[in-house]
């Protein structure tokens, strides 16, 4: 997939200028610390994940009071159907959640991550099982 050259740079300033959810969560996840590579801020076509693990196509999200606006939530499923659509798993904790039930939120990623992600049914992957 093409990255956007303005998606790039919006990655850089969200890494820079990330929320204390997204670093509680990059720090327990980061260096394969649940036994798979996620990655911060991530393009996933148009789109900019907060953290994401490739190898098992999922992504998650803190997400903080903005996104209990309609118009967000809104925008939120637009963006959480097309990752749906092409085989992610989409998975949001509120930032309070993150920050003082942290060993739920663990458990709930570690339970994520021995699911296998859902087969690619694109003919680059010639059935090689996920893209």
């Amino acid at each position: 997939m093409r990255r956007h050259r303005k998606n790039v740079e919006r990655s850089r300033e969200l890494r820079r200028k990330q929320t204390e959810a997204e670093g509680i969560l990059w720090t327990n996840v980061r260096a394969e610390r649940l036994g798979y590579k996620f990655r911060r801020q991530h393009q996933i076509g148009p789109w900019i994940a907060d953290l994401a693990c490739p190898k098992r196509k999922i992504v998650l999200e803190a997400d903080g009071g903005g996104h209990d606006d309609p118009d967000t939530r809104a925008r939120d499923a637009v963006r959480d159907q097309w990752l749906k659509d092409h085989k992610w798993r989409v998975i949001r904790f509120w930032n309070f959640e993150v920050i003082f039930e942290l060993e739920v939120v663990l458990e709930v990623i570690w339970e994520a991550l021995q699911i296998a992600p859902l087969p690619c049914p694109s003919p680059r992957c010639a059935g090689r099982g996920s893209c």
